[in-house]
């Protein structure tokens, strides 16, 4: 087995043992034509995300009480990322004015269901928008 410029597996091999993760595997065939790469989540994630799947569930319910139609339609836009003035324009069919932002985009990132891709410069003229991944559990409630 070769690596091209030595960054990838090692990489993966020391953050795996930093954080206690199962050792990765590179099973291959007796010629050597080919191998795979195993990774193993770690114990404790497992056990985390099955303990919490019930509260999520219970977050994405009450969250569903207090959504409108409208921030439906931004999470359903935003599957890919996407600008502010695309999100109320060609999402919603409004204008970019700030209240359509306190209204509808606003809210989605305080509830967590919608992420920036500039988090340290929330008013970039870079800044896209994307759905977080609870945000993709509420759309498939």
């Amino acid at each position: 087995m070769t690596e091209g410029r030595a960054t990838g597996s090692p990489t993966i091999k020391r953050a795996l043992e930093s954080n206690g993760s199962p050792a990765s595997t590179f099973p291959t065939d007796e010629g050597r034509t080919f191998f795979e790469v195993g990774l193993f989540c770690h114990p404790a994630f497992l056990s985390d995300s099955l303990d919490s799947g019930d509260q999520v569930s219970d977050q994405i319910k009450e969250l569903s009480a207090q959504l409108r139609e409208e921030h439906l339609q931004v999470l359903a836009y935003v599957t890919k990322p996407a600008k502010r003035k695309k999100i109320l324009e060609q999402g919603l069919g409004l204008t970019n004015h700030t209240k359509n932002v306190k209204r509808y985009n606003d809210p989605l990132l305080e509830w967590d269901l919608l992420d920036r891709t500039v988090k340290d410069r929330p008013n970039s003229p870079l800044q896209l928008y994307v759905i977080r991944e609870k945000g993709r559990q509420l759309l498939h409630y």
